[in-house]
Formats: C-alpha cells, sequence, structure tokens
C-alpha cells in the first residue's frame, strides 16, 4: 500500500493549519488546486473573462480572510464555490445590462483546432447558459464542468442534494427547449407573435429561435412598433369641448329648420309635381349632410332625431 496519500493528507492537513494562522504561502498552495476550475466556473457565470478575473480575485481575497475565522472543520472545494459563486452573482447584479459577453466559453488553449461548427455550437450554448436562471446556470455548471456531487453544490448553494437534483433537471430542461426552439419553423414562430400577446415572446423556446433568427425578430419589431406607427398616421382631431358641443348643437336647429325651407323653396321653383319632389329630397338630403357635418365629434341631431356616435 503506497505511503503517498497519507502523507500529501497529512501536508494538506498541515497547509490548512497555517492558511487558518494567516499564513498567505499556505493558503496560495491550497487554493491554487481549484484556481481553474472555480476561474471556470466563474466565467460561466459572468460570461466573459475579464468580469471572471475579478470575481475569482475577490473570492481569493474572501477565502483567505474568513478562512482564519472559519471554527468548522469545512469541505475546502464546496466551500470556494460557494464563494466563488456569490462574488460572480454580486458582480452579475451591479454590472450594465449591456456588458459584453466573450466570443467563447473555451479558453485560448481550445481555440486554435475549432472549427466554424463548433464555433457556432459553443456560441449558442453560451447564450443559453446565459438565459437560464443564475441557480441553474450555477448548479449546472457546477456538476457537468467541475464535477462536483449533488452534496457539494448543494453545499455551495445552500440547499439540499434533493433541490440540486431538481435544479439540474430544470436547466437541462431548459437548454433542450432552447434547442428545440430554434428548430421551430419562422411560419410558425410568425403566427403565434401575431396570433398572441407580448407574453408570448417572453417563453424559452421563443426567445432562442428570435436570437438566432433576424426574419422573426424583424417581425417581432414590427409588431410591437406598429401601434405607434399607426396613431402617427391618425392623429387626433382637436376637441369641441363642452362649450363647442353646445354651440353645435344649437346650430342644428337653425340647419334643420332650414332643411324643410330649403325643401320646400326647390319644389316650388320646379313648379311641382313628380320632379319637383325629387328635386325637393334632394335638397333635403344636401342639407342634412351639411348640418351633420356641422357637428362633427359628437351626436348630431338633424331636424329633431338624434344619431349616436
Amino acid at each position: 500500500m503506497s505511503t503517498g496519500a497519507p502523507a500529501l493528507a497529512f501536508r494538506s492537513r498541515g497547509r490548512r493549519s497555517r492558511a487558518r494562522a494567516g499564513d498567505p504561502e499556505a493558503f496560495a498552495a491550497l487554493y491554487a488546486k481549484h484556481e481553474q476550475e472555480l476561474f471556470r466556473y466563474c466565467r460561466s457565470i459572468l460570461g466573459n473573462e475579464h468580469d471572471a478575473r475579478d470575481a475569482l480575485q475577490n473570492a481569493m481575497l474572501k477565502a483567505f480572510s474568513a478562512l482564519q475565522t472559519e471554527g468548522r472543520d469545512l469541505a475546502l472545494r464546496p466551500w470556494l464555490f460557494k464563494i466563488a459563486h456569490n462574488e460572480a452573482i454580486s458582480l452579475v447584479r451591479r454590472r450594465p445590462a449591456t456588458a459584453e459577453l466573450d466570443e467563447t466559453l473555451g479558453g485560448p488553449e481550445d481555440s486554435v483546432d475549432r472549427t466554424v461548427q463548433t464555433r457556432e455550437r459553443l456560441s449558442l450554448l453560451r447564450a443559453d447558459l446565459q438565459d437560464l436562471p443564475e441557480r441553474q446556470r450555477g448548479a449546472l455548471v457546477m456538476r457537468e464542468l467541475s464535477g462536483l456531487s449533488h452534496e457539494q453544490i448543494g453545499e455551495a448553494l445552500g440547499t439540499s442534494a434533493r433541490a440540486v437534483k431538481q435544479t439540474l433537471y430544470e436547466a437541462r430542461s431548459s437548454l433542450a427547449d432552447c434547442e428545440e426552439g430554434r428548430a421551430m419553423h419562422c411560419e410558425a414562430v410568425q403566427r403565434a407573435l401575431s396570433d398572441g400577446d407580448g407574453r408570448v415572446s417572453r417563453s424559452r423556446r421563443m426567445r432562442a429561435h428570435l436570437r438566432t433568427c433576424t426574419t422573426c425578430e424583424r417581425f417581432r419589431i414590427a409588431l410591437v412598433q406598429r401601434p405607434a406607427e399607426l396613431a402617427a398616421l391618425s392623429p387626433a382631431m382637436p376637441l369641441l369641448g363642452v362649450s363647442g358641443i353646445a354651440a353645435a348643437l344649437k346650430g342644428t336647429t337653425v340647419v334643420g329648420g332650414a332643411v324643410g325651407g330649403t325643401a320646400a323653396t326647390v319644389a316650388t321653383g320646379a313648379g311641382g309635381g313628380f320632379g319637383a319632389s325629387i328635386l325637393a329630397a334632394g335638397a333635403a338630403k344636401v342639407a342634412v349632410v351639411a348640418a351633420t357635418v356641422t357637428v362633427a365629434g359628437g351626436a348630431a341631431v338633424v331636424a329633431g332625431t338624434s344619431i349616436a356616435d
């Protein structure tokens, strides 16, 4: 049986004791073993290398300080992930919503031989990960990138292993929804946008499709903008107000009275008979139209008859 493992464990315990006592070199030796996976985790949460390094730096300093006051015998790896997670989430909430993301999830070492197809795939995965709730994203990366157990993830996130399993299931289901959304036919997407309300475009499948389809995204934008554009084409008419409406209504009495007079005058001028009746009727229609126009914008009264809006 090899004596290497017990000796390594002894050295690790010795380093931890010295780190608890405030020895920077002892802490550095412990922390360096997890630095790369903690960096990848922070980058998966934050989406870019610059912010990930900031979060990692803060996490390192806080871990060094906290270890000196931590009385319990803790599992170092999930404890470090917990601190890194909190720092990354804190930075997400402080930074502008327009912060730029890295082009790829991988580091420089694995970008040389990457094909165009792989880059596109990673770009889509990056966008899908950013679309996940913070807790789902964190649990998924801890599990699938860093290989933490459900119990370790639960310790890092402050929850139970059972809750972690549910969170992982939801995260994986959400990623599957994104894949299905991108595969949707544009006609089905545009019909759903046209038939639905604003909530339709907020579904995860729809968001995933719109992120990669400029045609459907332009269709969605047009739907949002069109009501304002139509309103600009049909500006509201100046209102008459109470006094204006009252004046217009009083004016209809005169106009309404003129209807009969005009018709009678035309009839007389025509010499009576069938032809006179036709001319009188035509004149009456003209007068009615004039009366109605006079009261445009409200209820019109013509010859004592009310015409509702």
